[in-house]
């Protein structure tokens, strides 16, 4: 039956599991088919044999327990998760044909998705150490205007890419205000010591020497580099300088951003148009999940069960 390979499909998955022990101590065991049926068309269940309590499959998964047949989560994890870029869940349901509640229900399940999705690059980052060749650049995400002022409240992150490599990391920095609807601040010493960042980065790259921060040239890595004991190499934006060449590491190598700016590009872009800048006087938390949510599909763009790798990751207790 499907319904029975979909179960299959989706613990293999691991965003699913078998159950353990009923909460009074009994062990659960599976329903017929019909007595499924009878109870919610599409759905599974287990029975425990001492108190005949029933329990859907999908309430012991990482997953939202929906009114939905078990094949709709199987196709909604495989549409999730079939491309780099991630689908609405609004696209997902007009492929299933669903409506109204159904519809609601896709929404929902999107949402845990995400926030996985988001946990899982957080977890990431957190867990690894910074070196080699290393494009560091600000951008600024959002903006509002203070109530009742000309100042620009802008919502900025600084990001670190490791040249030659899928890993970036991204740090939120505190929020810097413009007056006269001025442009935004560049990143800062200050801003940037608040973050993991400094914590994160090795003095020494294993096989080559010193690690090397390349920038645009910014005030703030004048006082990073020396604090970090790094390299640095800089090509100077306000100066028309986009690249320059320079020896590191014994190797004539070009030093520019264009790395992480087109990373900066691809990461907003991954914001929809659809989410407010602003949420109860403040930035709409749901925009760093965004971005961590594109920060994790970006660094598994090769990973061939994206789905599965997802749900390892997010379930892990120690990462």
């Amino acid at each position: 039956m499907p319904s029975r390979k979909a179960y299959k499909e989706l613990l293999a998955s691991k965003w699913v599991w078998k159950p353990g022990k009923c909460q009074c101590g009994g062990s659960f065991a599976a329903v017929s088919w019909k007595t499924c049926n009878s109870r919610g068309f599409g759905r599974l269940f287990y029975r425990c044999e001492d108190c005949e309590s029933f329990k859907d499959v999908m309430n012991f998964s990482a997953l939202p327990t929906l009114r939905w047949p078990i094949v709709h989560y199987w196709f909604f994890l495989q549409q999730w998760f079939a491309n780099s870029k991630r689908p609405s869940s609004e696209e997902i349901a007009r492929m299933m044909g669903v409506s109204g509640q159904a519809c609601s229900a896709a929404r929902r399940l999107g949402e845990v998705l995400l926030r996985a999705e988001a946990l899982c690059a957080q977890k990431t980052q957190d867990s690894r150490k910074l070196s080699g060749l290393l494009e560091v650049d600000g951008t600024s995400i959002r903006k509002f205007v203070l109530p009742g002022s000309t100042t620009l409240r802008y919502m900025q992150y600084f990001g670190a890419l490791k040249r030659g490599t899928r890993c970036i990391h991204l740090y939120r920095l505190p929020d810097a205000d413009s007056k006269s609807f001025g442009k935004p601040p560049p990143e800062s010493f200050a801003r940037i010591q608040k973050t993991d960042f400094m914590r994160q980065v090795l003095p020494m790259t294993p096989g080559l020497g010193k690690t090397c921060l390349i920038s645009d040239g910014a005030p703030a890595y004048l006082k990073l580099c020396p604090e970090l004991k790094v390299l640095h190499r800089a090509c100077c934006h306000s100066k028309g300088q986009f690249v320059e060449h320079s020896r590191i590491h014994g190797l004539r190598t070009e030093v520019h951003t264009g790395g992480i700016d087109s990373c900066w590009k691809l990461c907003k872009a991954a914001i929809p148009p659809s989410v407010l800048t602003k949420s109860d006087g403040s930035f709409n938390p749901k925009i760093d999940v965004y971005i961590r949510s594109w920060q994790w599909r970006w660094e598994n763009t090769t990973c061939t069960n994206l789905c599965k790798k997802t749900a390892q990751v997010y379930l892990r207790q120690d990462a």
